[in-house]
């Protein structure tokens, strides 16, 4: 039994409005490029102007997050950084359940974030997640897009007594 669940960087208005910054703080440089057609002088600058926004799109279009969930515990991490997975045993967990969050005012945005009030989340689009609270007490939110699947497969796990909803919470849908 086992739930994954693979996001990336693809939404429209990250894209658009990467391409606006892209082509505002490029102008200039561009523009020098051609300029050294003319005068034979080039400025070195121009390549770091035009590289480091080439090199946020690369990174944005290749990351993803990848979260593994299964009997044992949840497995979750960003890729493009090459780290490994980090792993949360269910032992280790006093109450896991799915909700809605909003993302900018709980944790300023999207990506790996943290809050002193709403502790760790790694999320990359919408607003629905799995709650997860240590038995010390450190939350950790992981964000899905596929919220149904989700619960489903959290049911299954709260139903063989792997893992707590949390206290007063008699169905998971009392968190939406």
């Amino acid at each position: 039994m086992n739930y994954n669940e693979v996001q990336n960087f693809r939404q429209g208005w990250l894209w658009a409005l990467l391409l606006v910054s892209f082509i505002s703080t490029s102008a200039s440089p561009l523009i020098e490029l051609m300029d050294y057609k003319k005068t034979g002088v080039f400025h070195w600058q121009v390549l770091l102007l035009l590289g480091i926004p080439l090199l946020v799109f690369f990174m944005l279009w290749f990351m993803r997050m990848e979260t593994d969930i299964d009997e044992t515990g949840v497995k979750y991490r960003f890729v493009f950084f090459g780290n490994k997975p980090k792993q949360l045993l269910w032992q280790d967990v006093a109450e896991a359940y799915v909700r809605k969050y909003n993302p900018i005012m709980e944790y300023g945005g999207w990506g790996l974030r943290y809050s002193i009030k709403n502790g760790k989340a790694i999320n990359v689009s919408g607003d629905k997640g799995l709650q997860l609270v240590t038995k010390e007490g450190k939350k950790i939110l992981i964000g899905t897009n596929k919220k149904d699947e989700l619960i489903a497969f959290m049911d299954e796990l709260y139903k063989k007594g792997i893992v707590s909803r949390g206290e007063g919470v008699s169905n998971i849908k009392d968190r939406y």
